[in-house]
């Protein structure tokens, strides 16, 4: 039987969704309706992929009442994200949404309160979980194979700045670097310590010629309950080799370091992913990695149904995404105020 989906969002990133995430476990998931508000959208999608207009809506109260689906997959403007999902939740349906979960922690405890009066299952696409370095990188850790961890240094650069001024919305988007793109990383750093973070200095280092209205380009000292300090560096202006999405990650170890990378992106699928160690002697030893049938986005689409299936929550229900989501809002303050600042997970 197959998983059905609503989709809504069918901007430049939810069509993304429809041509590799959907298409790979087409056998498996079905979308029975589309919802994008903006109309030239709508109907590039019909175009495109073959929607019909009985399946097409540009608002998700007439898909609900119009056709059948288990879940709702919302990857439209963040913005949008959890008035969206109390809409498809309180219609009956689960939800799988797009990151960043919400605009801020106590909307983000509104929607979960949602997802509990209902008994609809809450997921965040936390993606870069399902690929197999950064499995392999949490096991050699948890298995001590080098020793305690010392400390961690992230790298993630890309240079996302070719267009003029004002005609890339990108430029615009709040937060681009610390919201939209490194709540991966952040999100990364729990799931490689296994505990959560306490405190978070940034320095926003955007240069004079950047385009973007908000931090782009920062440095970021995370400390964590154990002990652990992160050293991070983002750039959307990196004139540098561009690292992969995942970032660079160094994770000095007392016997020795462990060294990853992950989620190449476009067609290459896991083909990027790389762990490798190297002990006191010198020499790397690249590590096997796990094999995954299926990664990335396609994976916590699959992880939402087996949830609903099995009643075993995902690893990234809403409730265990606060930890990630509150480094945000940590991050996003401390850029501003120019101080070390708390973080906070409240209780969901």
């Amino acid at each position: 039987m197959t998983f059905k989906l609503i989709h809504v969002g069918l901007g430049g990133w939810g069509m993304d969704w429809e041509r590799t995430a959907l298409a790979t476990i087409a056998d498996r998931v079905t979308v029975t309706g589309i919802v994008e508000a903006w109309q030239p959208n709508l109907e590039r999608a019909q175009e495109v992929l073959g929607y019909t207009d009985a399946q097409s809506f540009t608002n998700l109260t007439d898909a609900l009442t119009s056709v059948e689906a288990d879940a709702v997959l919302i990857t439209s403007p963040p913005a949008t994200h959890m008035s969206l999902a109390v809409e498809a939740m309180r219609a009956g349906k689960h939800v799988l949404s797009e990151k960043p979960m919400a605009s801020s922690i106590a909307e983000a405890r509104e929607a979960i309160q949602v997802s509990r009066e209902t008994g609809m299952h809450l997921q965040i696409s936390q993606n870069y979980r399902y690929y197999p370095a950064l499995i392999k990188a949490v096991e050699l850790l948890r298995d001590g194979v080098l020793g305690g961890l010392a400390r961690v240094n992230v790298d993630f650069r890309q240079w996302v700045h070719d267009a003029p001024a004002g005609e890339n919305p990108y430029y615009d988007l709040d937060h681009p670097l610390l919201s939209d793109m490194a709540i991966h990383h952040w999100d990364m750093m729990r799931m490689i310590l296994g505990c959560e973070a306490e405190s978070i200095y940034v320095q926003r280092s955007d240069p004079s010629w950047s385009n973007y209205r908000d931090v782009a380009s920062a440095t970021a000292i995370v400390t964590f309950t154990n002990g652990v300090v992160v050293s991070y560096r983002g750039s959307w202006m990196s004139s540098d080799t561009p690292t992969f999405w995942a970032g660079e990650w160094k994770m000095e170890c007392e016997d020795g370091l462990i060294s990853m990378t992950s989620r190449q992106g476009g067609p290459f699928g896991t083909q990027g992913d790389a762990v490798s160690i190297r002990t006191r002697s010198g020499v790397m030893q690249p590590q096997p990695l796990p094999h995954l049938p299926v990664w990335g986005r396609s994976a916590g689409v699959l992880d939402l149904q087996r949830w609903i299936e099995t009643g075993e929550p995902s690893q990234n229900a809403a409730e265990r995404n606060l930890g990630s989501l509150a480094i945000v809002e940590a991050a996003i303050k401390s850029a501003a105020s120019g101080v070390v600042e708390p973080i906070r997970i409240p209780r969901a």
